[in-house]
């Protein structure tokens, strides 16, 4: 620790963003905080999109301390809980994805300029990239388009909301196989019409995960 930084921990002691308390120098979370988040960890696999479908899976389920920690993430622009559900988010891909060194990360854009609007995904994505040290492509994808509120919207609607909503983006994508990040997956359209934009621009392959995911009856699909 240098003298700088051994002067600003004694007048700015760190704390645990999620619950205030002290933190030694080094950490970010307090191990209580920690330890709840290790144990909401339940891996989600499910098929999402019209049928059959595609394959996405998620580290949580979108409920309890998850929700909040997402609501937060979404409306409060929180990233400190960017960077405490990657590591998560990295750990499924490394155990399920046999060749996740040669992927590279995209995540569904938003529709305004990404210097000017905050964007969940992409900041999920860039930190999840970061954990695997893997490439980050956050122009993969562009949003043509201002649409409704996803959850607003019933299944049926969902689809039509999000039909030729998405382009390619500047970002080239051809042979690359693709880790595709959201950061809820509800019906999955979103996902579903990002993983078809990417594939019609010549992606070998798009792996589509999510932070969390809406309750569903839980189960393994093939990938």
């Amino acid at each position: 620790m240098s003298v700088k930084e051994r002067i600003l921990a004694v007048f700015f002691p760190p704390r645990c963003p999620l619950c205030g308390k002290l933190l030694p120098y080094g950490e970010e979370f307090c191990p209580a905080c920690q330890k709840r988040l290790e144990e909401s960890y339940a891996p989600v696999f499910r098929r999402i999109g019209l049928p059959p479908g595609i394959a996405c899976a998620a580290p949580f389920c979108y409920e309890g301390e998850i929700r909040e920690r997402m609501i937060e993430l979404k409306s409060r622009e929180n990233r400190v809980n960017a960077r405490l559900l990657a590591p998560f988010a990295a750990r499924l891909v490394r155990e399920n994805v046999p060749f996740w060194k040669g992927l590279s990360v995209a995540c569904v854009p938003g529709f305004e300029p990404k210097e000017r609007v905050y964007n969940a995904a992409r900041v999920l994505a860039r930190h999840t990239a970061r954990e695997l040290g893997l490439p980050f492509l956050p122009d993969a994808l562009m949003q043509c388009r201002e649409k409704r509120r996803q959850h607003e919207l019933g299944a049926a609607e969902r689809q039509k909301n999000v039909q030729g909503l998405f382009l390619p983006g500047s970002a080239p994508v051809e042979g690359k196989r693709i880790l595709l990040i959201d950061d809820i997956v509800t019906t999955g359209a979103t996902l579903f019409s990002c993983e078809h934009t990417l594939a019609a621009a010549g992606a070998e392959e798009v792996i589509c995960l999510a932070a969390a995911s809406s309750p569903q009856k839980k189960e393994r699909v093939s990938r």
